[in-house]
């Protein structure tokens, strides 16, 4: 409100000043001189007319830009709960990581320029813990099991839930040793983990299957070779990693 008076008065005076300054002109060009009356009109007319005028628009443009300071603020608090939800639809409500189908566009998308590894992950005999103990027990050894993973990755790596208790890892630009050694490190993870329902202790265990990211290869095709090692490592006894380090060849 102040800085709404004060750029009034600032109008209203510059108005005054302009109008005495025309009429002082206008006078003198016909070699008259401006009387009392005169004056007081110079002075009265803009205090009248500029004054309120003055204070209605700045009124109006300080009204406005409170308004759009306001729907800029409201647009934005919008984008930000629409990129929430839209990132909230592309995860796994129980494990956080990303549902399959985006794991899947984020493996299509990189695969092209990221020569990495992908790691197909899967918890061993967990039929057995959601028959023995029921599902509550069983999804809280899922989010150990994924904890686990996700202690183990790297900020850039991708990790997604594509299964009921399956897992993808995208390990990013790793070179096929170290894919190898992050993998071997995942399954040692989740083989630590003290996992006791009931009081009863239950191992947890999982079989991994990794391939080397080939860009000229198909999604489905690295998803197939995955998965080809990861029942390798099941039919060897499970609790195993089994890394395909040519893909052209597997397939």
């Amino acid at each position: 409100m102040k800085k709404i008076l004060l750029k009034t008065l600032c109008a209203t005076t510059l108005s005054v000043i302009g109008s005495l300054v025309a009429a002082f002109l206008i006078m003198s060009s016909f070699g008259s001189r401006l009387d009392g009356f005169a004056l007081i009109m110079c002075v009265v007319c803009p205090i009248v007319v500029a004054a309120p005028a003055s204070a209605h628009t700045f009124w109006q443009n300080e009204r406005m830009r409170r308004l759009h300071a306001q729907l800029t603020s409201a647009h934005e608090a919008l984008s930000a709960a629409h990129s929430a939800l839209l990132e909230k639809s592309r995860r796994d409500f129980m494990t956080g990581f990303l549902n399959r189908e985006s794991f899947l566009q984020e493996l299509r998308e990189r695969r092209k320029t990221d020569p990495g590894a992908l790691l197909i992950i899967d918890a061993d005999d967990f039929k057995s813990i959601n028959d023995l103990y029921g599902h509550p027990v069983g999804d809280e050894a899922l989010r150990q099991i994924a904890a686990a993973i996700g202690r183990i990755v790297r900020h850039e790596d991708v990790v997604g839930r594509i299964g009921g208790e399956e897992f993808a890892v995208l390990l990013s630009r790793a070179s096929m040793p170290d894919a190898a050694i992050l993998a071997e490190r995942i399954r040692v993870e989740v083989e630590q983990i003290l996992f006791s329902p009931q009081g009863v202790a239950q191992p947890l265990t999982v079989s991994i299957g990794g391939v080397a990211l080939d860009p000229e290869m198909s999604v489905s095709a690295h998803m197939r070779i995955a998965d080809a090692r990861l029942y390798a490592a099941k039919r060897q006894g499970r609790n195993l990693t089994v890394f395909d380090f040519d893909a052209k060849a597997a397939a």
